[in-house]
């Protein structure tokens, strides 16, 4: 017979000697840290996106017409944007105008969506195939996330870059479970298309897959299949598509051809301009250094056979096949309008892939059990480490400054586009959209008529009623703290008023003088001079006159 237990054998006290379980503090920290930019991505996106298109954005608004009129066709959806076909783009951009009567900010905040599920199935494969220890994924969401390309991040058309990320990464973890399971092609094949469709760059996806291709055990058939599809997708992409130069965007195909040097130049500068250092010799150095070590470790894991033993090189491998085909590709395209246009922001998103693909193919060289000496992976993943190191510390310094300065850019458009009938012409081709002619004024007319986009909002009204804004551009608003921050965030009227008042006091000395930021009332000072002597007197009265009423709300406030 088992005695019975009493109270104290079913619940003993705590032993202050018995070993406790200790809190992963190591793992929490590193968590964190891959979360900090990830975090700071979507803040950056929600707080710096203004909704209102802008240049290549307004090829979509009729498209949008087409779509609340009944007139949509295939043909629209399909038609070519310089050298890209933009049909999954167009289709997601679409849905979120059908709910959010376009409003811009949320095709940003569904390219940082992209994103973040883009790294999500990175980080799958990462731990799944063991590629480094978890701390090595900081680094990943350090670059995926990284604020030098806030020029895509602030952009609706650059959704075609996020989407054909994703759609990498999705081919990726489908070949990962290729040999297992045969469904899996299908869905790679699926990612593939939907790359291919959305831009240019994503049919280098189907070339990007060849390490998983050759290095894993998925038999010919698959591979058969592979290439075929990658024939039809190809020549689908091509048919009736113009690559004269002003199909494309103005540039020449053969440039590169014809000035191979230049061309190695542009192709070096644009590597380098993952890192954001104004333009000078750091950048070819940087440039240089990325692909060389790039060319190198692609080379070796090929030619040492490293792709077919460790499979978890095939992912970085991937990554860094696409981003090299990018970079050549982009070259040939682009080196006829020179070097300088090689630094332009909107292909860091794909660069960036590039550097990450060199880190994580270098991450795992410097874990290999071979007994090397000296150890020629981690030497130089140290190398690559230091410029991590540069393009982090260096977008950390200019990336929320960037952020700002295009969210005024942005503000500005939106205020010429609601005065788009008395805005001088030189403003809106400079920051609105670059050609002339009654384009423009036809897509602005349908959005105002079915209040889309900025016409949804109250924004719009106050614009309205102020007119373009002093001197053609918004300087960033003057800080605010207390009831005056409240009200600014609480009503589009009072942040114009705000903003113009900024405006003002950025552009006269006297203003400043009189006003010192650092004084204890500086704000309440400011706003009672804007709303009595000001707006009777001062030359500026006709940008304060429109916005009396809310800048007495405001002076209350304060």
């Amino acid at each position: 017979m088992v005695p019975a237990m009493s109270r104290s054998d079913r619940y003993p006290a705590t032993d202050p000697e018995s070993p406790r379980v200790d809190i992963p503090w190591l793992t929490i920290g590193t968590l964190l840290l891959v979360a900090a930019p990830m975090c700071n991505y979507v803040v950056f996106a929600q707080v710096c996106g203004v909704n209102i298109p802008w240049w290549d954005e307004w090829a979509f608004v009729p498209i949008l017409h087409s779509a609340l009129t009944g007139h949509l066709t295939l043909t629209e959806l399909w038609a070519q944007h310089n050298e890209d076909r933009v049909l999954f783009p167009n289709i997601v951009e679409l849905i979120l105008a059908s709910f959010t009567r376009y409003n811009v900010t949320a095709e940003l905040l569904t390219s940082a969506g992209c994103q973040v599920l883009t790294f999500l199935g990175i980080a799958a494969i990462y731990v799944r195939r063991r590629l480094g220890p978890l701390w090595g994924l900081v680094p990943v969401s350090a670059l995926l996330f990284s604020l030098v390309q806030s020029y895509n991040t602030l952009s609706g058309f650059a959704l075609l870059w996020f989407l054909g990320l994703l759609a990498l990464t999705t081919v990726a973890v489908a070949l990962e479970a290729l040999p297992k399971h045969r469904w899996a092609l299908a869905l790679a094949v699926l990612g593939a298309v939907v790359a291919s469709y959305s831009g240019f760059q994503g049919l280098l996806v189907w070339l990007a897959a060849l390490p998983y291709l050759v290095g894993s055990r998925v038999g010919w058939v698959p591979r058969i299949l592979w290439i075929g599809f990658a024939a039809i997708a190809w020549i689908i992409y091509f048919v009736g598509l113009g690559l004269q130069p002003s199909a494309i965007g103005g540039s020449s195909v053969y440039f590169a051809a014809e000035h191979p040097v230049a061309a190695l130049r542009y192709l070096i500068v644009l590597v380098g301009s993952v890192v954001p250092v104004p333009f000078s010799a750091a950048t070819v150095v940087i440039g240089v250094a990325i692909v060389v070590l790039a060319a190198g470790a692609l080379g070796w894991s090929f030619a040492s056979g490293a792709v077919h033993r460790d499979p978890a090189l095939r992912l970085p491998l991937t990554l860094l096949v696409y981003g090299i085909l990018f970079a050549v590709a982009t070259t040939v395209g682009r080196a006829s309008f020179g070097t300088l246009e090689a630094t332009s922001p909107r292909y860091t998103t794909t660069t960036l892939v590039l550097l990450l693909g060199l880190y994580l193919v270098l991450l795992r060289w410097s874990q290999s059990p071979r007994p090397w000496k000296p150890n020629w992976g981690s030497v130089l993943l140290a190398a690559c480490g230091l410029v991590l190191v540069g393009q982090v510390g260096a977008t950390l310094q200019t990336g929320w400054a960037s952020g700002l300065q295009t969210r005024s850019a942005r503000m500005l458009a939106a205020d010429l586009v609601v005065n788009l009938a008395r805005a001088p012409s030189s403003l809106v081709e400079e920051n609105v959209y670059p050609y002339r002619g009654p384009f423009l004024p036809e897509q602005v007319r349908f959005l105002e008529r079915f209040r889309l986009s900025i016409f949804a909002t109250s924004a719009a009204r106050a614009d309205l009623r102020l007119g373009v804004v002093p001197g053609g551009e918004l300087s960033p608003s003057l800080p605010v703290s207390g009831a005056l921050r409240a009200l600014v965030r609480g009503s589009s009227s009072d942040a114009r008023a705000w903003s113009v008042l900024s405006t003002l006091y950025s552009d006269r000395p006297d203003l400043q003088a009189a006003f010192p930021r650092g004084s204890a009332h500086f704000a309440r000072d400011l706003l009672t001079w804007a709303t009595t002597s000001g707006v009777g007197t001062d030359a500026d009265s006709v940008f304060l006159r429109p916005f009396r009423s809310e800048l007495d709300r405001l002076l209350r406030g304060a």
